[in-house]
Parts: C-alpha cells; structure tokens; sequence
C-alpha cells in the first residue's frame, strides 16, 4: 500500500477531532512529500504541482495550529521513492492524492463542527481551504 493510501485509510478511520487532526497532519505531511516526489521541472504539470505542494504545506501548518492537536503529531510513513514520474503516465498517482484532498477536506470539515474551540475551527477552516486548493490543482492535472 502506498503512503497516500496509507494516509487515506488513516484519515478515514479516525474519529475524534485530535485523531483527525493527527491523521491530518500526516496526510498533509504525506501529500507534499509525494508531490515533491513527483515534481519535474520538464513536465507541464509542474507549475501544478509546485502549487498544490504549496497548498499541502499551507495545510498542514493550519492544523498544527489546532490546540486539539495530539503532540507531538505522528511523524509521517519514511518517503519513497517516486515508482514513476508523472511525465511517465502515471495519472493514478494523481488521482488517489486528489482523493485524499477531498478526504482531508469532508473529515475536516465533519470534525470542525464538532470542536467546541475557535482555535479549532479556525484551524480545520483554513486547512479546508488548502486542501481544496491542492485537490483542484491536482484535479485539473488528471485531465
């Protein structure tokens, strides 16, 4: 299982407010690594994926102002080397780290409704907003 996947299945099975926002952290964490992994300056995805990494790391920086935030977060899975560049066709890749922004963006969103903190919301609020920003930069490389 790769390390999105592993983030995916992690974000999705937690539910209390800091096991999403440690998950959330993670997915974060682990998002930018696998964008990075795949970036090439020679590739027309690559204005994208320096921008969606950019969103990653906005995010994640969201949720680690969290105070419900578990500490220290769980440090994300050791990286990976990248199977295969995206210039080598592999949309897959793409779409399961698309289909962890839109998880990033419903559990964040279920759980900053829940958080009886303003930090919290504020936090999970912001972190939606750049994990929505990374899905349609992500998104819009798929096509």
């Amino acid at each position: 299982m790769s390390p999105i996947a592993r983030s995916l299945q992690h974000l999705n099975s937690s539910a209390s407010l800091p096991g999403v926002l440690d998950a959330a952290c993670v997915a974060f964490e682990t998002l930018l690594a696998e964008i990075r992994a795949h970036e090439d300056p020679d590739s027309p995805m690559f204005a994208a994926l320096v921008m969606a990494a950019a969103s990653a790391a906005d995010g994640r920086d969201a949720v680690l102002l969290a105070p419900s935030l578990p500490w220290p977060p769980t440090p994300p899975e050791p990286e990976l080397p990248a199977a295969a560049g995206l210039a080598d066709g592999s949309p897959g890749v793409i779409e399961l780290m698309a289909a962890l922004c839109q998880a990033l963006v419903s559990r964040l969103r279920q759980v900053a409704g829940t958080a009886a903190d303003s930090r919290d919301q504020n936090a999970c609020r912001a972190a939606i907003r750049s994990a929505r920003a990374a899905g349609d930069l992500l998104a819009g490389t798929s096509r």
